[in-house]
């Protein structure tokens, strides 16, 4: 699929993708394990900042990992919970949890947990809140604590850019490059994720700078940066 082509829509038959309008006040929640949590801080400021978005995150620096509750300025958790407290989230009871004691009952992300979170997977959790414009209002992602570190990576791998408004497809290449001065081949698989931010930061221009919000912009731009990159191939390789 063409990497311009890997946007969200709130509605089938959209034209306008999903996209945030106005901070993203997050928080992580319950992380235990330091290498998910290392994934999951690079991949928000990556993706955050390829779409242009201004972020806030609860604790930042020192405690931001940290098991505090969250306030209801929140509308982009993720969180680490117990299998018992996933169950309540998929059946629609998860607002009663501890977790969201802090919210108000108007709170974007109360509001999200309140109905039956999608289980992508048994452990790995995820909903959001839109407008019918195609404005996202919150976002939550949920994994179990019974999980192995790469489960819980692979959750948040696979569904962190949902939050976003994008697929997390990447393309994957296998290929047998010849190094110079070795004498051998090596064979190679890659995943080119670098995809998902030129995908966000397509997106970010045809908002900002056009400003165009239909999908056709992004999927034009991807399209002419893939163009140049065939042309600069091709020169490099006269």
């Amino acid at each position: 699929m063409n990497p311009g082509d890997r946007y969200t829509y709130v509605h089938p038959g959209d034209t306008i993708s999903a996209h945030w309008d106005g901070t993203i006040a997050a928080k992580f929640f319950g992380l235990s394990d330091p290498a998910v949590q290392k994934k999951l801080l690079l991949g928000f400021l990556q993706f955050s900042d390829a779409g242009g978005y201004e972020t806030s995150m609860t604790g930042f620096p020192d405690r931001l990992f940290s098991n505090d509750l969250p306030n209801g300025d929140v509308n982009f958790l993720v969180m680490e919970l117990p299998d018992q407290d996933m169950k309540k989230l998929v059946d629609g009871t998860g607002a009663g949890l501890p977790v969201f004691q802090n919210f108000a009952p108007d709170a974007v992300v109360r509001d999200i947990v309140s109905n039956p979170v999608a289980s992508v997977y048994p452990g790995c959790a995820f909903r959001w809140k839109t407008t019918n414009a195609g404005v996202i209002q919150g976002f939550a992602l949920a994994f179990s604590d019974d999980l192995s570190p790469q489960a819980k990576y692979s959750c948040k791998n696979d569904f962190l850019t949902r939050g976003f408004g994008i697929f997390s497809l990447a393309t994957k290449y296998k290929m047998n490059p010849n190094v110079p001065g070795s004498g051998k081949g090596y064979e190679i698989s890659l995943s080119d994720r670098s995809e998902i931010v030129l995908a966000l930061s397509a997106l970010r221009v045809c908002r900002q700078n056009v400003p165009d919000f239909d999908g056709e912009c992004p999927y034009f731009v991807v399209n002419k940066i893939l163009e140049y990159h065939g042309q600069l191939s091709w020169q490099s390789g006269e």
